[in-house]
């Protein structure tokens, strides 16, 4: 007896989740039920869901309702069905904004990539294949490690935290702020810079620097940093950019491809690159940096302009009621 309960819990494997609903399927049912399949859709057809492509189904909640109504079947069965269904989502347009630069240096790639699928067009197939694949990839690894964003929420929430930086303080000094996140092997960081006429300068909350009382003077960021040796606070003259370019002008990604092109860029050890310079603080890693110089490598990394508001839900499905759906056999 125990070995076929066994053999029968087996049918109830599969699972479809579908607008945050869990379905089993009639098929399993059926045969856990000792009915003919037609047969329990016909006596079953008001618990019975149709979703496009797809077999019939059995909501899981409809299924526990009408297992507590079958004595026998409870009997053999000794539990209900509830499934936990954690899901995670974000907004991946923003992964777009990478593909000018795409365009810039991948082009002769992608219209040989298009021609290759059969597309007519570069943006249709950036559209409809490389963009959901690269997308794709990311949100599995994502998935598999939710304890990844407690890193990542933190800095952002860093970058949100008025005791770190004001923005009104910024917008009196003709600053913005832009960052972007960047997603490797399936752990998402955020980066964040301070830029205005001239100042493209990276920020670590992590750092000694107190970004609260920041100004400008004579074009020149200052930004007053705790001095660990007087035990003191002094300011330090991060400076203005020669060349007069206008950060706020462009997007990140257009500020790093250019700093990383007319800038001296040193190694700084680790995977990362460095650039300081008059007006310009960047930290960046060599990969990603290689990565909007030539989209074509390290695609196991997704840069994307800004935060990423990612949502994680928790369903879980439970005894739905009594449903008194069992139509009654004609003879």
């Amino acid at each position: 007896m125990v070995q076929k309960t066994m053999e029968k819990l087996k049918l109830l494997q599969t699972r479809v989740f579908h607008e945050n609903k869990v379905y089993l399927l009639a098929s399993d049912i059926a045969e856990l039920m000792e009915y003919d399949e037609g047969l329990f859709v016909e006596n079953y057809r008001n618990i019975i869901c149709n979703l496009d492509y797809m077999p019939p189904l059995v909501l899981e909640t409809d299924f526990n309702a009408l297992l507590l109504e079958d004595d026998e079947l409870f009997e053999r069965m000794q539990h209900l069905e509830i499934t936990k269904v954690d899901t995670l989502r974000f907004e991946t347009e923003i992964q777009k904004s990478i593909y000018p630069l795409k365009f810039l240096f991948g082009g002769e790639l992608f219209e040989h990539n298009a021609k290759m699928a059969g597309y007519n067009s570069i943006s249709e197939y950036i559209n409809e294949v490389d963009f959901p694949n690269e997308i794709r990839k990311a949100f599995d690894n994502l998935r598999k490690d939710n304890t990844a964003l407690k890193y990542y929420l933190d800095e952002c929430e860093k970058s949100n935290n008025l005791d770190n930086i004001d923005v009104k303080l910024l917008s009196e000094n003709k600053l913005e702020l832009q960052g972007y996140t960047s997603i490797k092997d399936g752990r998402p960081s955020y980066e964040e810079f301070i830029v205005g006429n001239g100042i493209f300068y990276q920020i670590s909350y992590d750092s000694d620097e107190i970004y609260t009382e920041l100004r400008i003077e004579n074009s020149e960021l200052i930004i007053p940093e705790f001095n660990m040796d007087s035990d003191g606070v002094e300011e330090q003259n991060v400076g203005y950019d020669p060349d007069g370019r206008d950060y706020r002008m462009y997007g990140i990604f257009e500020n790093l491809f250019h700093v990383l092109l007319s800038k001296n860029v040193e190694d700084a050890g680790a995977d990362l690159l460095l650039c300081e310079a008059p007006g310009v603080k960047a930290y960046i890693s060599s990969q990603e940096a290689f990565r909007l110089l030539n989209p074509n490598m390290f695609r196991n990394i997704l840069l994307f302009e800004g935060k990423i508001d990612f949502e994680k839900d928790t369903y879980l499905t439970e005894y739905a009621g009594t449903i008194q759906y069992k139509q009654e056999t004609e003879a």
